[in-house]
C-alpha cells in the first residue's frame, strides 16, 4: 500500500530508524577514487581490469527488485547506474539501502560491469550513507536514449528556481554548467576589488592636515572624506579595468 503520509515525516522516521540501527546518517568523511564522469569514460578498461573503485553521489532514481536494486547516482553533472544485491553487500547494509530516499548521498565501493542491455554499471560491494536528505527534491525522470540523456518533467518554475537555488543547481545541469563559469568570474572580481581596497589611494584619513597643524581647531574645520562606499570603489575599479574583465574566456561587462 502506498504511504500517503507527509514525506517530511516519513523521512524523519527513517532517520530515527537509521540511528536505531547504529548508523551515523551524517559521517565525517568519505574518499572517492573516481567521479561518475571518469568511470563512464574509463568504464571498459575498468571492467576488463576488475579495478576496485569508490564513488560518492546523490541518489536520483532507484528501482527495487526484491533482494536487489538498481539506482542512479549523480555527482556533479554526471550520472552512473549502480547495482546493489543483498547477498553481496550483506543484510545489514541492504537494510540501510532500503531506508535510502531520493536525494540522499551514498558512498559506494565496488567494481564496474555491463548489464545485459550493455549499460555501464557499478556493482556495489560495500555502501555507506553519507547524508540523509530530510526535504525531498523534485527530481525529474532522466532517460538514457541513444547515449544522450532525455529529461522528463524538468523543473521550469522560475520563482521556485530563484527561491530554492540549491535545488535548481542540483536538478538542472545547464544551470550548474553556467554557474561553473560564473564562480571564477565573481572570485576574480572580489579579488581585484580587495586589492583596490588595500591600495594606498583608498586609505581612510580621519583628520585633515590643516587641523593637525593647528593648536586649536576652528569651529568648522575642513574635514576630509572619511568613508568610502563600496559602490564608489566598484566604480573606480570599473573605470580602471575599462569596464570589462575576462574570466574563463568569457568577456563580461561590469554594471
Amino acid at each position: 500500500m502506498e504511504d500517503r503520509r507527509d514525506p517530511h515525516t516519513v523521512r524523519l522516521e527513517k532517520l530515527a530508524r537509521l540511528r536505531e540501527l547504529g548508523v551515523n546518517p551524517y559521517p565525517y568523511r568519505f574518499r572517492p577514487t573516481h567521479s561518475a564522469e571518469r568511470l563512464t569514460a574509463e568504464g571498459d578498461a575498468l571492467v576488463a581490469a576488475g579495478t576496485a573503485v569508490a564513488l560518492a553521489g546523490r541518489v536520483m532514481a532507484r528501482r527495487d527488485m526484491g533482494k536487489a536494486a538498481f539506482a542512479h547516482v549523480k555527482d556533479g553533472a554526471a550520472r552512473l547506474q549502480v547495482y546493489v544485491r543483498q547477498d553481496v553487500v550483506g543484510p545489514a547494509a541492504f537494510a540501510v539501502f532500503g531506508l535510502v530516499d531520493l536525494g540522499d548521498y551514498l558512498g559506494l565501493h565496488g567494481t564496474m560491469m555491463r548489464t545485459k542491455t550493455g549499460e555501464l554499471t557499478l556493482r556495489v560491494e560495500r555502501l555507506e550513507l553519507l547524508a540523509k536528505a530530510i526535504r525531498a527534491l523534485p527530481a525529474p525522470k532522466v532517460e538514457l536514449r541513444d547515449g544522450a540523456q532525455v529529461v522528463h518533467d524538468a523543473v521550469h518554475d522560475v520563482e521556485f528556481r530563484y527561491r530554492q537555488r540549491y535545488a535548481d543547481l542540483a536538478l538542472n545541469d545547464e544551470v550548474r554548467a553556467v554557474q561553473a563559469h560564473v564562480d571564477p568570474a565573481v572570485a576574480y572580481r572580489h579579488d581585484a576589488l580587495g586589492a583596490v581596497l588595500q591600495s594606498r589611494e583608498l586609505q581612510f584619513h580621519f583628520h585633515s592636515p590643516l587641523v593637525d597643524r593647528l593648536e586649536e581647531p576652528p569651529a568648522n574645520p575642513p574635514i576630509r572624506r572619511s568613508v568610502c562606499s563600496v559602490s564608489s570603489v566598484v566604480k573606480q575599479f570599473s573605470r580602471r579595468e575599462h569596464h570589462r574583465f575576462v574570466a574563463n574566456g568569457i568577456e563580461t561587462p561590469l554594471d
